[in-house]
């Protein structure tokens, strides 16, 4: 009696090890599936992600070479008009209009500067 009791603790040993076989067996394929899901949409976000990281740098790089090139602009901008606003360049330029230096009463200052 005793070896039959045995027995059949081996066979509900055997039928509970069967059972969490079959559950792990489904969570590891599931866990499969669902990887698989998640790599399949999350691949296209990256690649999407990257293609507007990339121009958002091409941009960034463009609008930092415009504004690299307009404070040179405006750099030369200054030199040419300290040079034009030189006295030596007025005196040279008013006497090629023939204009000759002015009298104390024909000078008018105005407050702001060009």
């Amino acid at each position: 009696m005793q070896n039959e009791h045995e027995n059949n603790n081996d066979v509900l040993s055997n039928l509970s090890n069967l059972k969490n076989y079959k559950t792990y067996r489904g969570s590891w394929l599931f866990s499969l599936i669902a990887s698989l899901i998640v790599t399949v949409c999350l691949a296209p976000v990256a690649i999407w992600i990257s293609i507007e990281k990339n121009e958002i740098l091409y941009t960034a790089r463009n609008l930092q070479n415009e504004l690299d090139k307009k404070l040179e602009l405006k750099a030369k901008l200054e030199v040419e008009r300290g040079r034009l606003l030189s006295s030596q360049e007025l005196e040279r330029r008013a006497k090629e209009i023939g204009m000759g230096v002015a009298e104390s009463g024909q000078i008018r200052r105005l407050d702001h500067v060009l």
